[in-house]
């Protein structure tokens, strides 16, 4: 059947009369894999969750939005995993279909359907909402959430009113054309899902306002937006341009800058004056980025290490050490310990990036195995097990669009920038991506703001007086590779001195 376009005009969202204050409501944290997914939502105004996910949101509408009358209205807060941002608000306005399959969606794990009404319709981004603190979720920031996560009442209406409020400059309306090719294109290559869609169609027609006919909108001002999974007019705007400000829910005061002028290391001339304790030397620029550092390797093994916050790779770098997950240290154990079966002829690189940020901030090579019995207190949260020593090769800020074209065959073909962490990256991959990490010329990274961490880090100190043996065990770790590393760094500057000279 031959899907009947339906109008998708902006004065159908984003309404000035829409309602943020209520006295019985619920909300939910909804995470999409991609914006394809997103735009057939609003296509159809339909929703597919994972199993764990609808029956969560089928209990709360059969549970309180029925037997409230209507009085007790259930808000879905979409975000796409990786994006930095949210993307809209949907209101789910039927129960869960467990009998639709799910085929029509981008991955087939999800189970079952509903109808909803879309509302708002515009990209706001992660660090409008980052201070909501969910305690029903380790007081960890709204913008951390997994999907289907909910939000208590007080704060689903403080995120309604920013979404409400925020003067947003761009949406996926932006984009539809493109997501209609792509998805046309789907369609195409596999016959199976028309029938799909025509059932997600007689769905949708039982939905609130289900239009007629699309129509793009293209906004006269369309800034950059970051983003792994994004449209394509968007992304090539970005591709253009440097970092800005204000799209990042998680990262130090740079993200609050303009970009700042180059210094020699093709990143920002503040990046050397961050003043740290004489015992480390984290922040000197030119311990990083070194234009020899080699990229092409018969043997290496890549990683990707995702982390909580930008606060941990400060104390990394700072350190130089890492500590992951249980299930991460013995991964990444194992790998290093077939790698010195090869006599040091096979490095072990680790991509860092920060969960939500948008992008990737450096590559660390681990150069010692896990140890075990070190108690990870130090870090930020505490269910971390074991940590090993790492040595820093590159740090800037690199934006996922420069890696999303790279797809992993071993994670379903998923773009790198939606890898988990410790997620393995194959050989050809990983040399391409350290290559495009070696040359990016960026124009911020954490060592900017490493001034701000090391504040950061005095105040915990501070409040929680174990750490400081903790601290100290951590140094005393690291303080060989420090020494090398600060070697290494004298002797970088004496040849950049007698360049100049």
């Amino acid at each position: 059947m031959v899907i009947e376009d339906q109008d998708r005009s902006p004065g159908l969202y984003n309404h000035p009369e829409f309602a943020t204050d209520y006295k019985n409501a619920r909300f939910f944290i909804v995470k999409s894999f991609s914006e394809d997914n997103v735009h057939r939502s609003i296509k159809y105004n339909v929703w597919a969750s994972t199993p764990h996910g609808n029956k969560k949101l089928d209990t709360a509408y059969h549970r309180d939005a029925e037997k409230i009358c209507g009085k007790c209205p259930i808000f879905l807060f979409f975000s796409v995993n990786a994006s930095g941002q949210f993307c809209g608000v949907a209101e789910m306005v039927g129960p869960v279909d467990f009998e639709k399959d799910a085929a029509y969606w981008q991955q087939g794990k999800w189970n079952g359907q509903f109808p909803l009404k879309w509302h708002i319709v515009k990209d706001v981004p992660n660090n409008r909402f980052s201070h909501i603190l969910l305690q029903n979720n380790d007081n960890k920031p709204v913008t951390h959430s997994r999907d289907s996560q909910e939000v208590k009442l007080h704060q689903g209406i403080e995120m309604l009113r920013i979404f409400k409020e925020y003067e947003a400059h761009t949406s996926i309306l932006d984009d539809f054309d493109y997501y209609d090719e792509r998805e046309s294109q789907k369609v195409g290559e596999d016959g199976g899902r028309k029938e799909e869609t025509s059932c997600v169609e007689q769905l949708s027609e039982r939905s609130y306002q289900s239009p007629s006919s699309i129509a793009s909108y293209y906004g006269a001002d369309n800034p950059v937006r970051l983003a792994s999974d994004i449209g394509k007019r968007r992304e090539k705007e970005y591709s253009s341009v440097p970092t800005t400000s204000d799209l990042y829910g998680n990262r130090g005061p740079r993200s609050f800058t303009r970009v700042k002028s180059k210094n020699s290391s093709g990143l920002s001339s503040s990046a050397g004056d961050a003043t740290n304790d004489s015992s480390t030397a984290g922040s000197n620029p030119s311990l990083y980025n070194h234009p020899e550092f080699a990229t092409d390797y018969k043997n290496a093994r890549f990683f990707i290490v995702k982390s909580f916050s930008e606060d941990n790779v400060h104390r990394s770098i700072k350190y130089n050490v890492w500590a992951s997950t249980p299930h991460g240290s013995k991964k990444l154990d194992t790998a290093y310990r077939d790698a010195e079966k090869m006599c040091g002829k096979c490095p072990i690189f680790l991509f860092f990036s920060v969960n939500a940020s948008g992008q990737f901030c450096g590559v660390a090579e681990m150069v010692g195995p896990v140890d075990f019995e070190k108690d990870a207190a130090y870090w930020q949260q505490g269910k971390w097990n074991g940590q090993f020593p790492v040595k820093w090769h590159i740090v800037k800020d690199v934006p996922n669009n420069r890696f999303s074209h790279i797809l992993l065959q071993n994670n379903d073909n998923k773009p790198v920038t939606h890898s988990r962490d410790s997620q393995e990256v194959k050989l050809r991959q990983g040399i391409e991506m350290l290559r495009i990490s070696k040359e990016y010329e960026a124009h911020t990274s954490i060592l900017d703001d490493f001034s701000y961490y090391d504040e950061r880090e005095n105040e915990k100190v501070g409040e929680d007086g174990v750490r400081k043996e903790e601290t100290s065990a951590v140094e005393q770790l690291s303080e060989r590779l420090q020494a090398v590393s600060v070697e290494d760094g004298k002797e970088w500057e004496k040849e950049d001195l007698k360049e100049k000279t």
